[in-house]
């Protein structure tokens, strides 16, 4: 089987979508995994880490705050789409899945257009844009949280998946972690983190934690993004 996963701009789009790819290949070792992201800091580094095959391609979202800008976007736009059914029709997938994010759109429209099916991926509580639209074309679209289901049309094609997680997930204990992050294992530990992307109101909330707990024994680590 070849699958052609699409996913791009955060970890919370990615990640589980490298998940479900290296997933793919454990269970065949005749499957093929074509990753498509978009030519960013975070796909390049996350995709690179993840030594699966991939390809970046030059595309944003419209931009809604100035109108003017849309027409060179749309022309980049226009070219990542051409240049994506050119990979699609190199690779011949015989199913896509959309992880997530502007650039996993354009890759569904080009399986749409060699009528080559896919399924959805939405990972968070509220779908997004990318999500709504490919929704009505999917085969079926998996989800995290019955709140996503909810809020999309055709729940006759959802199915609840939860979130693929890395296999890292599986084998580590909170010992080891600990041990690993230079805790004692007596260390109570309290972790705070957003998305992968990090966020300004997040860091100042966990910011004004510490006052609350600096007497309290407990070691706060924060995920702060870049």
């Amino acid at each position: 089987m070849r699958v052609l996963i699409s996913a791009g701009g955060t970890g919370g789009h990615i990640n589980p979508s490298i998940a479900i790819g290296k997933y793919v290949m454990e269970q065949n070792e005749n499957n093929s995994v074509l990753f498509i992201g978009a030519n960013g800091d975070m796909d390049k580094k996350l995709y690179g880490e993840s030594k699966m095959n991939y390809r970046l391609f030059e595309s944003r979202g419209l931009d809604r705050k100035n109108l003017f800008n849309n027409f060179s976007i749309l022309k980049k736009d226009y070219k990542a789409y051409c240049d994506i059914l050119k990979v699609v029709d190199e690779f011949k997938p015989d199913i896509g899945v959309s992880g997530g994010g502007y650039i996993s759109a354009m890759s569904m429209m080009c399986l749409k257009k060699r009528k080559i099916p896919f399924i959805v991926h939405e990972q968070n509580a509220i779908p997004g844009l990318t999500t709504k639209f490919l929704s009505r074309y999917a085969e079926r679209y998996a989800y995290a949280f019955e709140s996503a289901n909810k809020l999309l049309k055709y729940p006759e094609r959802g199915v609840f998946t939860g979130n693929p997680i890395r296999a890292d997930f599986l084998v580590l204990n909170k010992a080891r972690a600990k041990d690993a992050l230079g805790f004692n294992d007596s260390d109570r530990v309290i972790l705070c983190f957003g998305g992968s992307l990090g966020a300004k109101k997040l860091n100042e909330v966990f910011l004004e934690m510490i006052p609350k707990i600096k007497d309290k024994n407990v070691k706060l680590v924060v995920g702060t993004g870049s």
